[in-house]
């Protein structure tokens, strides 16, 4: 198994842990922003090594709502031939902290009126292209691609061919999502 697998399982378990313990409040489905740049600067359980290896093997690893977003953005750029995109777990990361500070300002700027993609920056994330999707208010992550790919800019990036990783986060107390995407 490499080392790449691990980390981005690893990932994915503490998205899932962080989906599960953190209860949403009831909002309505809401709003929705994509922004794009290119040429830019740059547990409740936990697994172990061996359930990793054998939830690899030939079963699917449970699903978190980042594995759905993943799986269904994936249908859709299979369907157009398109690479499918792989989990970046340091993007994720960064997607998670989007995540949290649309709690406070749902925009591509940030809460310290930065643009959304400083994040990257703070993280030490290079890039040469990059998009950010979000959303706020969708009760599943089939609900929220579904927003997306009903949205021009949003199924743009989600099917940009410049585009072969993807970061996903989710702040189940504001139902606020986001999808980062990378060269």
């Amino acid at each position: 198994m490499t080392k790449k697998l691990i980390i981005a399982l690893v990932a994915v378990s503490i998205f899932y842990w962080y989906f599960q313990s953190h209860d949403g409040t009831e909002q309505s489905p809401g709003p929705e922003q994509s922004e794009q740049v290119s040429s830019g600067k740059t547990d409740q359980e936990r697994i172990s090594p061996k359930e990793v290896q054998e939830n690899t093997s030939e079963k699917r690893a449970e699903e978190t709502p980042a594995s759905i977003v993943l799986n269904e953005v994936n249908e859709l750029r299979k369907q157009k031939n398109l690479p499918l995109l792989s989990l970046d777990p340091a993007l994720t990361q960064a997607a998670q902290k989007r995540a949290v500070e649309l709690g406070t300002l749902f925009s591509h700027t940030r809460p310290n009126g930065t643009t959304c993609f400083t994040v990257l920056d703070e993280m030490n994330i290079s890039y040469r292209s990059v998009a950010e999707n979000v959303a706020q208010g969708q009760r599943s992550p089939q609900e929220v691609v579904q927003g997306w790919r009903n949205s021009q800019g949003h199924y743009r990036n989600m099917m940009g061919t410049d585009f072969r990783k993807i970061g996903i986060g989710y702040d189940a107390r504001t139902r606020s999502w986001v999808q980062l995407f990378k060269d």
